[in-house]
């Protein structure tokens, strides 16, 4: 057993529960655009992260969104995301123009102009950094 998950609270892992369901959708009315998850090695320590990039207005408001979103994907491709991290790393690059995908936004399906924002969960095991390697795309920054 990992640090991870022998020291994961009862609200981290109810969370991580929560995000990897299906049942359960976290939402926003803010418009975004998701992107693709992938893996990536990031800084001057080359920490090996779950990368995704998407489009939005608002940080708050996009990062449980692209959490649930990275978590899912990683449990989609099989892979064990108690080895994540479940407090993201972000960072906001210059605003370009993306079309709105989320249906409960009342501009969906419209050009909007937002920050590029980029989610990263940062994998705690070294012995899972190569199962996220293979499963997932390497997305360059």
């Amino acid at each position: 057993m990992s640090n991870v998950t022998r020291f994961e609270s009862e609200g981290q892992r109810r969370l991580r529960d929560i995000s990897e369901s299906e049942n359960v959708e976290f939402g926003t009315d803010a418009p975004y655009h998701l992107g693709k998850v992938g893996f990536s090695l990031v800084g001057f320590a080359s920490l090996p992260v779950v990368v995704f990039v998407g489009h939005c207005p608002s940080v708050e408001a996009f990062v449980p969104v692209a959490r649930q979103h990275m978590l899912r994907a990683c449990k989609a491709a099989g892979l064990d995301t108690s080895a994540l991290t479940l407090k993201p790393m972000v960072g906001a690059w210059r605003k370009q123009k993306f079309v709105d995908e989320n249906k409960s936004s009342k501009s969906f399906g419209k050009n909007k102009i937002a920050s590029r924002l980029i989610v990263s969960l940062e994998i705690t095991r070294p012995e899972e950094v190569a199962a996220y390697r293979a499963a997932l795309p390497k997305v360059y920054l």
